[in-house]
């Protein structure tokens, strides 16, 4: 195997090749693109916080389910429905803003009666 970053002359056919090469490395290997979202299902308020924290992710916020939706990444996502937000409603903590992921829009569900999908994010 050549050194890093050698320069290397070669004589072939009459021809004089000049490289430059560097080992392959497993670091210089870029890594395998994580999932950005992870769907956890349909769960009540209580469970979802401590749900994402299990797998090193976060519950999202509106913004980010609506960027989301811009960007066309909820045309794959099974199943379509109302998903969890970190958002509350304004001036009435007992409520919570989810995302409708067919056509973006929102509603507010009870914190401790209301059932919406979850999908955690990186």
């Amino acid at each position: 195997m050549f050194k890093k970053n050698t320069i290397h002359i070669f004589l072939i056919a009459g021809f004089i090749i000049i490289g430059i090469t560097s080992p392959f490395s497993a670091k210089s290997r870029k890594p395998k693109a994580e999932k950005k979202w992870e769907f956890q299902g349909e769960m009540i308020h209580l469970t979802i916080k401590k749900t994402c924290e299990k797998q090193g992710r976060r519950v999202p916020i509106l913004k980010e389910l609506q960027t989301a939706y811009q960007n066309g990444e909820f045309e794959n996502w099974e199943p379509v429905g109302q998903y969890w937000t970190t958002d509350e409603k304004e001036g009435d903590n007992t409520q919570v803003i989810v995302f409708y992921t067919k056509d973006g829009t929102t509603t507010y569900f009870s914190k401790a009666l209301g059932m919406a999908y979850l999908a955690c994010i990186k």
